[in-house]
Parts: C-alpha cells; structure tokens; sequence
C-alpha cells in the first residue's frame, strides 16, 4: 500500500469536469452544464465524490446511463440525482418511489412534483432540495425537468417510454 498525497478538490473537481466532458463527447451546452453544476454545487460534490477513484466510478457510471437519455433530460440534474445514486443506492431507489415527494395537478393537465418538507433531516435532502424546488420555475418552462411528472421516469430508467425522443423529432 502506498500513500498518496492529497490534493486540493479544486484540482480533483477540474478532473471530473475535463472527465465527464470527454468520455461524454459533450457539446459546448453540454460541457457548459457541466461546468455550471459541479461550480455551483461544489460543496456536494466534494462530500460524495472525495477521492479520484470515486469520481473515476461515477464518471463511468454517468457515461454508460447518459447516452440512453440524452436531450431528455436537464444535464445538471441528472448529475445530482446520480450522485445520490452513487453514494446513496438504497436513497436513490426510495426517490424514484416517490418516498420523499409529492405530486400535484396546477394548470390542466401539468403535474408538478414537491419534496415533503417532514425530511429535511434526510442524508440527501439538500440534493432533493435543488432538485425538487419549492416554487415553479421563474419561466413557466417545467419541460423535461426531473420535477415535472412527465418527465420523472427518465431519469431513473435511463430511456424514453411511449413518446417520441426530442433528437429523433
């Protein structure tokens, strides 16, 4: 066993961003996405992702699942909710069963999904905060965001079901 020293996480938070870019082939929205997620939610990313080698799993994680989703899903917060997939399994798979949110109907047929607020001791919640905001996004625009009923699924079954996807439109 050799010990290794450490580096400061700016350096190791540089590596996922220049990773996750490459092995994904982003484009410049994508690879700007990236870089806006990882700057702004630096402090998570720190905590769930602490060492090289946990960011190299989650980078190959994130590449084998994204493709099948690509353009159906925000980028940033497919990032997130696989974060929690990473660290926290068990988290992950209680979040698609709608463990710790609610839906409800507003204008028609648009359903919006709200985290209960009874978890906010959870391990996770902060993610789920971000995730799940509390008011509707400022441009009426819920489309394709994981707080959006419609699109909820695809992000966990990592494929489109029943519609056609955006690229092939």
């Amino acid at each position: 066993e050799y010990s290794l020293p450490t580096r400061p996480y700016y350096m190791l938070a540089h590596f996922l961003m220049d990773k996750l870019t490459k092995m994904l082939h982003a484009d410049e929205a994508e690879k700007q996405a990236i870089h806006n997620s990882v700057n702004q939610n630096y402090h998570t990313y720190r905590s769930y992702l602490p060492t090289i080698r946990d960011i190299k799993r989650f980078v190959n994680m994130m590449v084998l699942e994204y493709e099948h989703v690509r353009g159906e899903v925000i980028l940033e917060e497919y990032l997130l909710l696989h974060l929690i997939k990473y660290k926290y399994p068990d988290r992950f798979n209680e979040i698609h069963k709608s463990k710790y949110t609610e839906t409800r109907s507003l204008f028609g047929n648009s359903k919006t999904i709200y985290l209960r607020k009874e978890f906010d001791n959870l391990d996770v919640y902060p993610v789920l905060k971000l995730l799940f905001p509390e008011e509707e996004s400022s441009d009426g625009n819920t489309y394709r965001h994981i707080y959006d009923a419609s699109s909820f699924e695809y992000y966990f079954a990592n494929q489109v079901f029943g519609s056609m996807k955006v690229r092939d439109m």
